[in-house]
């Protein structure tokens, strides 16, 4: 997800969806200062946590340091020095909240990292976790608007209006109101209008969403490329797709950073399909999110 979206949805979030902030922080994402107010105020924060760790904090060191095995694995996978160094730090990070470990990171080609990512004018992109259409404005540009088909899913109300204005009259962009599952149902959801809207895993809200297997998709049926944030649900969303995975061998990239299981499991899921992928890690903030599995 771009990161000036990112930035704003929290922050709106955090002040009850205030109009008058909202139109606040659109002028400052225009004259360029949004990023640098997040970092004062995220690394402030995080400067705290370091001295009195979160319950978070104390949950991650513990997961990893039962799953070194695991993570160590893991760094043998990955492609490159970069990618290694990346995973290494997000988890550092994550455990310390020391801003130390947050200096690597690209904020401007989240999904699309030239060394990694290269679109063709056939690619069939599919965007699990559309929101308002920010990665498809990203798509449109980094494959100079050449491209086959996109299918955009997005469950949530407010953000699916906010996908057909981005869409606009181009017909090869398919706009499906639905979440992706590991199977074809209804499900409780948490719809807020903003980038952190969510299925649940447990009947526990009085809102529901449709969600659907990608592999039972008709429109997905030649994806290339493959994208997915979608806030934890990443996992059952691959279940869903590997038929389609299978096949198609498509591009992947996605979102790790939503648990801690989820920096070993998604990987590992992909591995086990035994379809020579290659792999890559690269952050796209300098906060604890935005940690990006590129599997090629």
């Amino acid at each position: 997800m771009n990161i000036e979206k990112k930035v704003e949805g929290l922050i709106d979030t955090a002040v009850n969806k205030s109009y008058l902030f909202g139109l606040l922080m659109k002028l400052l994402r225009f004259v360029g200062i949004s990023t640098f107010l997040r970092k004062l105020w995220l690394f402030q924060d995080m400067k705290k946590d370091m001295c009195n760790p979160t319950e978070q904090m104390i949950n991650s060191s513990r997961f990893f340091e039962e799953h070194k095995k695991e993570v160590d694995d893991i760094k043998n996978l990955l492609e490159d020095m970069r990618s290694v160094s990346a995973y290494e730090k997000a988890i550092k990070y994550r455990i310390t909240h020391d801003t130390n470990y947050a200096g690597d990171y690209s904020i401007k080609d989240q999904y699309f990292p030239k060394d990694i990512i290269h679109l063709s004018s056939e690619e069939v992109f599919v965007d699990c976790g559309a929101f308002d259409g920010d990665t498809l404005a990203a798509f449109r540009k980094y494959s100079g608007n050449k491209f086959k088909q996109v299918i955009c899913f997005e469950p949530d109300t407010q953000n699916f209006k906010g996908l057909l204005r981005s869409i606009g009259d181009d017909n090869r962009i398919i706009p499906i109101k639905k979440g992706v599952w590991n199977e074809n149902t209804i499900i409780s959801f948490s719809e807020n209008g903003g980038t952190d809207s969510k299925v649940l895993k447990y009947n526990d809200s009085s809102q529901t969403v449709e969600v659907i297997k990608l592999d039972d998709c008709d429109a997905c049926k030649a994806a290339t490329f493959i994208k997915m944030d979608i806030e934890g649900a990443e996992m059952n969303a691959l279940l869903g797709a590997e038929m389609l995975i299978r096949k198609n061998r498509p591009k992947l990239a996605i979102c790790i950073y939503h648990s801690d299981e989820d920096y070993v499991r998604l990987i590992k899921w992909i591995d086990d399909l035994n379809l020579d992928y290659k792999f890559y890690v690269r952050n796209h903030s300098f906060d604890i999110t935005e940690t990006v599995l590129y599997a090629i």
